[in-house]
């Protein structure tokens, strides 16, 4: 029996989508896969904690992890991005998880595809973690800068995480000073970014296939030679149809916008979830906000510290090796 343990976290506003996630990884469990999911619930609702408990099945254990502190990051919260404070419980998985080595650390917004043994067993070495790259390196305003100076920024919705390590190294702690201290347009990817900086082990992209790609370019010969993809590809179902793990990053959501790629696939197991009987309404497409003169000059700023925190990263790395 191969044992595999994957750890969530969800709040009140995420608790649908991180069930339909757990609903997609038991349905594609193998029977020879024994999975122990932890769930890190806050400020979530008894009724729901319930809901989640009935997914427990033969092969699989679920506990439920409620944070202690339950305002603990709120005055970390971060404005017009699709992410809440509940992401900072991120750091502290190592220290939640006190008895357990590694885990595979999921968001609520993605569908698994396939048994996750291979992805539990990869070698990651002695690193902090194994990611997949992040697809903002794919737009026009940083790619040369991360294909030249070889900048591995990656996207934190799935992680395997070395908890022993993190743990010895206190990592839990640089990550919250960090983020309290540091610079951050994200919840908690750019603190992961940098203080793991130099220990983190690249996976393949079908481990986080992030959607938000589509919006960043469609030139696929950039896409393959960026992901470092060992197949061709001619459009994003090439990607989708090879995909362990789809991650529907950025603000287009299955569960608000109808014709995005991939959501069919989350429609299937959203049907296959407790939740197939509360109704959803969804968009046609993803309506975008107006941009006025002041906004346009907030956007260009905004790029620039991007851009300088990448550069700040590929020298912090330049410096470990």
């Amino acid at each position: 029996m191969n044992e595999i343990n994957l750890c969530f976290l969800t709040d009140k506003g995420y608790v649908k989508q991180t069930c339909i996630a757990i609903t997609s990884a038991i349905e594609n469990k193998k029977t020879n896969s024994f999975y122990n999911i932890y769930i890190i619930c806050n400020d979530v609702s008894e009724e729901n904690i319930e809901i989640i408990k009935k997914l427990e099945k033969k092969g699989t254990s679920i506990q439920i992890i409620e944070t202690e502190n339950a305002n603990e990051f709120i005055d970390l919260e971060i404005d017009d991005i699709p992410a809440t404070y509940t992401a900072i419980y991120k750091f502290n998985i190592p220290k939640i998880l006190f008895d357990k080595e590694k885990v595979i650390y999921l968001d609520g917004d993605i569908i698994v595809n396939d048994d996750l043994t291979e992805l539990f067993n990869y070698d990651i070495g002695n690193n902090y973690v194994g990611a997949v790259i992040d697809t903002s390196g794919l737009a026009k305003s940083t790619y040369r800068l991360f294909i030249k100076n070889d900048i591995f920024y990656f996207n934190s919705g799935v992680m395997i995480m070395n908890l022993k390590k993190m743990r010895e190294d206190k990592i839990p702690e640089k990550l919250i000073e960090y983020r309290i201290n540091g610079y951050n347009e994200f919840m908690d990817q750019d603190a992961l970014n940098y203080v793991l900086n130099g220990n983190i082990c690249r996976l393949p992209f079908k481990y986080n296939t992030q959607l938000m790609i589509s919006f960043v370019t469609n030139d696929f010969s950039k896409i393959k030679k960026y992901c470092k993809l060992d197949y061709d590809i001619n459009c994003f179902d090439d990607m989708i149809n090879r995909s362990t793990i789809l991650h529907f990053s950025g603000k287009t959501k299955p569960w608000k916008h109808c014709n995005g790629y991939g959501h069919d696939c989350w429609i299937f197991y959203y049907y296959k979830s407790p939740y197939k009987n509360n109704m959803i309404n969804r968009d046609l497409n993803l309506r975008r906000k107006k941009r006025n003169l002041k906004s346009n000059i907030e956007s260009k700023f905004k790029n620039y510290r991007r851009y300088k925190f990448y550069k700040s990263l590929a020298k912090k790395y330049d410096k470990k090796n």
